[in-house]
């Protein structure tokens, strides 16, 4: 049996960190807008997605976690130093539905990066705090507990990722 040594699942959660890390960074220096605070997240998420789009093209095997982690790295940093013109062509990579030849978990993890910007309508600065806190800590527990939870939902008409996100958005809203 051969191992997948891409590891896109560990980098789509490295993504997910540092975008969450960024948005940490702004809410300490004083940041308390929703609306403006949401405008940062999508744009680092923007460029997390962009990084993780062109690490995904390379499709090359790691010896390790770390390297596919590191070349991750250096992807995102050499992104966030280019000045940004078009963000047309920076937001095109926030949609989902490119990611369609990813394997279930690792759309998963796309969409909980995607919609992390949705989170955000409060001004309470504890309440934001909380939800960057947890966010990581949720996305894990919904992927290792959300197959208990898939014969809670209407399976006939939801797919098993459907039901992850359902999940998901609950436990975010209501953690």
């Amino acid at each position: 049996m051969k191992r997948d040594l891409h590891f896109r699942e560990s980098v789509l959660f490295e993504a997910i960190k540092m975008t969450t890390a960024q948005a940490s960074i702004l809410v300490e220096k004083g940041c308390t807008d929703p609306e403006r605070l949401q405008q940062y997240i999508i744009y680092y998420s923007c460029i997390a997605m962009k990084a993780y789009s062109s690490f995904y093209e390379l499709n090359k095997e790691y010896t390790g976690k770390e390297m596919a982690i590191k070349k991750y790295h250096t992807l995102y940093v050499g992104l966030l130093a280019k000045p940004t013109e078009d963000t047309t062509e920076l937001v095109s990579h926030l949609k989902p539905d490119l990611y369609s030849k990813c394997s279930e978990d690792e759309q998963f993890l796309i969409l909980a990066l995607c919609n992390l910007y949705t989170f955000f309508k409060s001004k309470s600065v504890i309440k934001t705090k909380h939800i960057l806190n947890t966010y990581i800590p949720k996305i894990r527990a919904c992927l290792k507990s959300a197959d208990e939870y898939v014969a809670i939902f209407d399976t006939k008409n939801k797919t098993r990722l459907t039901c992850k996100s359902t999940l998901f958005k609950f436990l975010v809203e209501n953690g």
